[in-house]
C-alpha cells in the first residue's frame, strides 16, 4: 500500500498548489473523482492534464567560459624583429610609431616576391617563449612575421529562461492489472521558452502495457514511443541547437512455470533513437534476446541465471559522418531477487559482458564485469529508501565504433508527512561515470596549447578520443495531493557534467563541461 501511494506522485518535477479547479460548488468530492475516471465493465478511461513551469539557468547546457584561441587564417599585423634584437615590434596603424609586440607569431617564407607562393612556415609560437625557426633562403625568397588575433570560441552562451508546458492526455485500460489486461496512454507536450520565444514542435508520448496469463504460461509486455524536440546536454551536447528525435523501446517476457519452484523465461527487447535534425550524431537501434531460468527455494526469494545476445546498429544523421559498423554483445548474469528481510526487497545480479565490432579488424573486444542492483528499504510505513547500481557497456553517439562502460548509482528517499499521506517529501542523487575506450583518428580537430600559456590554436592531427565523463544530478521535492487525481509539486534540481580527455587538445572543446540549476512548479490532474 505504501508503494502504491508513492506511485501516485509525479517525480519529474513539482508544484505549488492552486487549489481545486472551479467545477461548481454543488459538486462533491466523489463527483469530482468520477470526472477523471470513467468505467464500463472492465474498460476504463482516465483523462490526464499537467501544466509545468521550470526556471533553468542554463537552457543550452553551455560551459561557464569560452575557449580562447588564435585563428591562423586571420593575421592581425605584420610584425618585424626589433633592430636591437630584443624582441618584436609592430605598427597598429600605417603612420603610427613602432610598438613592442607580445603575442602569437608565425615566421613565413615566400618565393617570387608573392604572398601566395608560400615555401615554408614555422609552427605558431609566443614571442616570449622561443625564437622562430629560421628557414634557409634561396635567391628570390623573402620572409615575414605575422601576429594573430585572439578569439573566443563560445559554443552557446549561458542563458536562463522559464520553460512553460501544458500536457493533455488520456489513459485507457481493459482488464485488471492483477490478472490479464491491456492498457495504454497518450500525452502531448506543448512547450515554450518564454524569454527566448522558442516553441519546439508539439511532442508526443505513447505508452502501452500488456499482461496475459494462461495456466503455466505468462506474457508481460511494455512499449513506449516518444517524439522529442529539445536541447541536448551531457555526452550528446549540441551547443544549443534544438534537436528533434524519436525514442522508442519495446520489451516482452514469456515465462513458463515448469514446476512449483522453477520456471524458464525468454526476454526480447528493442530500443532506438532516431535523430530527425541534421546533427553530427549517430542514430542507433539495439535488439536483444535473453534466456533464463529461476529457482525458488522459499516463498521469499528467487535465484536466477540468464544469458543474452544483442546487436547495436548506428546510422549517421548527416552525410559528413562516416558509415558506422555494428557491434554485438555477449553476456550472462547470476542473481537473486525477492524479499531479503521484512523491510528490504529487490534484486542483485552480476556477470560479464563483451562488446565487439566484427567488421572492424583493428578493434579488440571490449569486456567488462557487469552488474545491476536494485534495493528498497522500508524502515517504517511512511519512509522509503532506494538504491540502485548498474554497470553496462554502450557505444559513443559521436563515434559509433567507440565502446564505453557506464557505472550508474541512484540513491533516493521519500517521506510521507502527516497521517493523511497528502504531503510527501523526496530527495534523489544520481551519479554516472562513463569510461570510453581508446579510438585513434588520423585526422581530428583539436585545440592545442602553446607551450607555457593557456592560449590554444586549432590543428588537424592524429588524436586519441579516449576519455572519461561524469554526470551528477541531485533533486529535492515536495508534493501535495489533496485528492487522488490532483497533485501539486515544487522541486529543485542541480546537474553537473565533467569530461577528462587523454588528449589535452579536446579539453573544453569536444563536449565541454557545464552545470545547471532548475526550479520546477507542476500541477497535475488525473490518476
Amino acid at each position: 500500500m505504501f508503494a502504491t501511494s508513492f506511485q501516485r506522485v509525479v517525480t519529474a518535477g513539482v508544484a505549488l498548489s492552486t487549489g481545486l479547479p472551479c467545477l461548481g460548488a454543488d459538486l462533491e468530492g466523489y463527483d469530482l473523482d468520477k470526472l477523471f475516471s470513467f468505467s464500463w465493465g472492465e474498460f476504463r478511461v482516465r483523462p490526464q492534464f499537467a501544466t509545468r513551469f521550470t526556471f533553468n539557468d542554463n537552457i543550452f547546457f553551455a560551459p561557464s567560459e569560452g575557449l580562447n584561441y588564435i585563428d591562423p587564417s586571420r593575421p592581425a599585423y605584420i610584425v618585424e624583429e626589433a633592430s636591437s634584437g630584443s624582441g618584436y615590434q609592430f605598427r597598429p596603424e600605417p603612420t603610427s610609431p613602432l610598438q613592442p609586440y607580445t603575442g602569437v607569431l608565425q615566421h613565413r617564407v615566400y618565393s617570387n616576391g608573392s604572398l601566395t607562393n608560400l615555401v615554408a612556415a614555422s609552427p605558431f609560437f609566443l614571442t616570449d617563449v622561443y625564437p622562430p625557426l629560421r628557414v634557409p633562403f634561396t635567391p628570390g625568397q623573402f620572409e615575414e612575421f605575422f601576429g594573430f588575433r585572439t578569439n573566443s570560441l563560445q559554443f552557446s552562451k549561458r542563458t536562463s529562461d522559464v520553460i512553460g508546458s501544458v500536457s493533455p492526455g488520456v489513459e485507457l485500460q481493459y482488464g485488471s492489472e492483477e490478472y490479464n489486461f491491456v492498457g495504454g496512454s497518450y500525452n502531448v507536450d506543448i512547450v515554450r521558452y518564454i524569454d527566448q520565444g522558442i516553441e519546439p514542435d508539439p511532442m508526443h508520448r505513447f505508452k502501452f502495457q500488456q499482461r496475459v496469463e494462461r495456466s503455466r504460461l505468462r506474457f508481460d509486455g511494455s512499449q513506449s514511443l516518444a517524439y522529442i524536440s529539445s536541447f541536448l546536454g551531457a555526452g550528446a551536447n549540441q551547443g544549443g541547437r534544438l534537436v528533434d528525435r524519436w525514442n522508442g523501446s519495446m520489451l516482452g517476457r514469456v515465462t513458463y512455470d515448469s514446476s512449483a519452484k522453477t520456471d524458464v523465461y525468454s526476454e526480447m527487447s528493442y530500443n532506438f533513437t532516431e535523430y530527425k535534425s541534421s546533427i553530427p550524431l549517430y542514430s542507433d537501434n539495439t535488439w536483444q534476446l535473453g534466456l533464463g531460468s529461476t529457482y525458488k527455494p522459499t516463498e521469499r526469494f528467487f535465484f536466477f541465471a540468464e544469458g543474452h545476445y544483442s546487436q547495436t546498429a548506428s546510422t549517421p544523421s548527416v552525410s559528413t559522418l562516416a558509415p558506422a559498423p555494428y557491434s554485438q554483445v555477449y553476456g550472462g548474469f547470476f542473481g537473486i531477487r525477492g524479499n531479503f528481510t521484512e523491510k528490504i526487497q529487490g534484486s542483485i545480479r552480476g556477470g560479464y559482458e563483451i562488446r565487439e565490432f566484427p567488421n572492424v579488424t583493428t578493434s579488440d573486444p571490449f569486456g567488462i564485469p557487469a552488474a545491476e542492483i536494485s534495493l528498497t528499504y522500508l524502515p517504517r510505513y511512511s519512509t522509503q529508501v532506494t538504491i540502485s547500481y548498474s554497470r553496462r557497456t554502450a557505444v559513443a553517439p559521436q563515434l559509433a565504433q567507440q565502446a564505453a562502460s557506464y557505472d550508474s548509482v541512484v540513491l533516493g528517499a521519500r517521506q510521507v508527512i502527516g497521517t493523511s499521506a497528502k504531503w510527501i517529501a523526496s530527495a534523489e542523487l544520481r551519479m554516472s561515470l562513463g569510461e570510453f575506450d581508446s579510438l585513434v583518428s588520423p585526422q581530428a580537430l583539436t585545440y592545442d596549447y602553446f607551450p607555457g600559456s593557456n592560449l590554444r590554436y586549432p590543428v588537424v592531427r592524429s588524436a586519441d578520443f579516449q576519455r572519461s565523463e561524469s554526470t551528477m544530478n541531485y533533486n529535492l521535492g515536495i508534493s501535495y495531493s489533496p485528492r487522488p487525481w490532483l497533485s501539486a509539486q515544487l522541486g529543485y534540481e542541480y546537474e553537473s557534467y565533467v569530461n577528462k580527455f587523454a588528449d589535452a587538445g579536446f579539453e573544453d572543446y569536444f563536449l565541454p563541461d557545464y552545470d545547471a540549476h532548475r526550479v520546477t512548479i507542476t500541477l497535475q490532474l488525473g490518476y
